[in-house]
């Protein structure tokens, strides 16, 4: 496995700056659309909280989906950067059990495998989410050996982030909910995550240190522009 170069960082920051600055700017004009403050004077529940904390409450659970979604696809770029080819449909294939389009949050091909990984940004899923995770990875590995687009494919759930006070992914452990869809082996944690979709040494220690500050960054920016939009 080879080290991030210089010139590396520098393309990758680039790109990523692009990916963080466009995904934030669709959020704001996503948010612009609604209305974020209707419904505070119906809701006897919440009438009377300052217009400020009601605004964040109802941009809570927004903000969270949006951010995973920047996430997934932080690490679509970086897959599309090391890898041979990364995609996440693959045209007229449907799920045979479904019916549902052929479709996963990752997937990538590397050395003759392909890998294919559902991506969440921390890693508290209930019992239910965890089977019906493992069994999309399993369709999805069937469908494409069954239709030959595959010789050799390998699954894993990717949990981007460390959420529960953990001081490193050697102090993580999987919570027996989890267990009931993955092994730990099947499952890529934070460092291990992006330094595997990469195959490069120092990729994770770039993404924390250069990468999410910018993410951060525009997300405050966006929280600061909805507020004064709204407020």
């Amino acid at each position: 496995m080879k080290d991030l170069s210089s010139t590396q960082a520098t393309e990758l920051k680039v790109i990523m700056t692009d990916v963080i600055k466009s995904h934030w700017h669709k959020y704001y004009m996503g948010v612009l659309k609604k209305d974020f403050i209707d419904g505070l004077d119906s809701n006897f529940t919440m009438n009377g909280y300052p217009l400020d904390v009601y605004l964040m409450m109802r941009l809570g659970r927004s903000l969270d989906s949006s951010r995973g979604y920047l996430w997934e696809a932080i690490l679509y770029k970086l897959s599309e950067y090391f890898n041979d080819n990364t995609y996440k449909n693959i045209s007229n294939i449907k799920i045979e059990s479904t019916g549902k389009k052929w479709i996963v949050d990752l997937a990538f091909e590397r050395d003759g495998v392909t890998y294919l990984i559902e991506i969440k940004l921390g890693g508290d899923l209930d019992n239910k989410k965890s089977k019906s995770e493992a069994a999309a990875l399993r369709d999805r590995k069937v469908c494409l050996l069954e239709n030959g687009l595959a010789t050799k494919v390998k699954t894993y759930l990717g949990i981007v982030c460390l959420n529960n006070g953990e001081a490193s992914v050697s102090d993580w452990v999987m919570t027996n909910r989890l267990r009931e869809g993955f092994s730990r082996k099947s499952v890529l944690v934070e460092s291990e995550l992006f330094d595997f979709i990469s195959n490069t040494k120092g990729v994770f220690d770039f993404i924390k240190n250069t990468i999410q500050p910018l993410t951060l960054s525009e997300e405050l920016n966006v929280i600061d522009k909805i507020q004064k939009a709204y407020l």
